[in-house]
């Protein structure tokens, strides 16, 4: 198991390298849109959706080895689940004025970025808030 994740460390790498070197080295444009730019693009979609796949599954894996420690998954699951219905609750679908002019109104697209964005938000705020905790905790100790 570790030689396999040593060589997915590796690979996640090379790709990640390959790609900021091509959108630094590589003057590929086309009716002003780089193609590197496309490259990045599906890189990023391919890091966010392996992050996706292993924030689901480990749980899961981690369920089926140790039942007893189901609950402590379970509630972690809830959690996420939780704090992304919440920030869908809280994100916004009006229109929003783009830079030549127009508007977007997607809503379903406007309502997905805005949870994306108060969800990052979240996370943020949460790992600050442990760094600071996890730090007195320790000084008291």
């Amino acid at each position: 198991m570790k030689k396999i994740l040593t060589i997915l460390k590796y690979v996640l790498l090379a790709g990640s390298v390959a790609s900021i070197a091509g959108l630094l080295f590589v003057e590929t444009e086309s009716a002003g849109e780089s193609y590197v730019v496309g490259i990045m693009l599906t890189w990023l979609y391919c890091l966010v959706g392996f992050a996706v796949v292993v924030t689901v599954l480990l749980p899961l894996i981690n369920i089926v080895k140790d039942p007893k420690g189901a609950v402590k998954s379970l509630i972690g699951l809830g959690i996420i689940a939780a704090v992304l219905a919440l920030c869908y609750a809280l994100s916004d679908s009006s229109p929003v004025i783009n830079s030549g002019g127009g508007f977007f109104e997607n809503t379903a697209e406007l309502k997905l970025s805005d949870t994306g964005l108060y969800a990052a938000y979240f996370s943020l705020a949460a790992a600050m808030l442990a760094t600071v905790v996890g730090e007195l905790w320790n000084s008291f100790k």
